[in-house]
C-alpha cells in the first residue's frame, strides 16, 4: 500500500474532503497527492479501523479519512493472495 497525509487547508474541511474524494475516485490521474514509498502489510497487522484497505481493488485509492490535522488516504498498489503454509 501507499499512504499520504493531506493537512487541512484554508478551505473548509468539508470542501477539502470533497476535493480529495474526487481525486480518489479518479485515482489521482495527475499524481497531485504526495504518496510515500509503497510498503507491504499483512491483513492481520492492520488496525481494525484500517480494515477497509483490504476491500480496495488494485490501484484504487481509499476515501479520505479525517484525522487530527488533516486527512489520510491509502492506495492499494499490489495485493498478494493469502497462502497456507
Amino acid at each position: 500500500i501507499q499512504y499520504t497525509f493531506v493537512p487541512f487547508s484554508f478551505k473548509s474541511k468539508e470542501d477539502q474532503k470533497k476535493q480529495l474524494q474526487l481525486l480518489a475516485r479518479k485515482n489521482d490521474p495527475q499524481n497531485l497527492l504526495n504518496w510515500q514509498d509503497p510498503f507491504w502489510v499483512a491483513e492481520n497487522d492492520l488496525a481494525i479501523d484500517k480494515q477497509f484497505i483490504t476491500e480496495l481493488a488494485q490501484g484504487q485509492i481509499s476515501e479520505p479519512v479525517q484525522v487530527s490535522g488533516g486527512f489520510e488516504l491509502f492506495k492499494l498498489v499490489q495485493k498478494r493472495e493469502e497462502r497456507v503454509k
